[in-house]
């Protein structure tokens, strides 16, 4: 339980310290970006998803937020599996 306070005091004080970026960003590249990024043991399939929406965000910090769900999902899953994403506009 510590390491999740933790994590959430971290991504926490990162958003609150830098300022914002805020621009057009498309949803599924910040989580393709993501997906690049960490580690994904063989057994797990992470399905990105169909559509896409472009939205206003400081990517830097929603990329923050994806990774530690991501994460966080992979580490749920006991053997093997998949992570669903969906955008729902």
């Amino acid at each position: 339980m510590s390491r999740i306070i933790q994590m959430v005091t971290d991504m926490l004080n990162f958003v609150r310290v830098s300022p914002l970026k805020i621009e057009d960003h498309s949803i599924t590249s910040i989580i393709k970006s993501v997906t690049s990024k960490i580690q994904v043991p063989g057994t797990i399939k992470i399905n990105l998803p169909d559509n896409d929406i472009i939205i206003k965000c400081d990517s830097k910090k929603l990329e923050t937020i994806f990774v530690n769900l991501i994460t966080n999902s992979i580490e749920a899953i006991v053997s093997e599996g998949q992570i669903n994403t969906r955008i729902i506009d």
